[in-house]
């Protein structure tokens, strides 16, 4: 029975292990971007209708 080089034998058993955190990290970065996306998209309504209100005469503005 040949011997199996340590390394051989720790890289087959922390690759799988690799591949699994890997696509974890990049799953993480997408959500983050995603969210970092939307976060942005939110911020571009809330701009776009202050603008709107404040193109308004004073007259039809809320005293709030």
């Amino acid at each position: 029975m040949p011997m199996i080089d340590p390394v051989v034998h720790l890289m087959g058993y922390l690759l799988p292990r690799i591949e699994v955190f890997s696509l974890v990290v990049v799953g993480l970065v997408l959500v983050a971007g995603l969210v970092a996306i939307a976060l942005a998209l939110a911020e571009e309504r809330r701009k776009a209708k202050r603008e709107a209100q404040d193109k308004r005469p004073p007259s039809c503005k809320t005293r709030w």
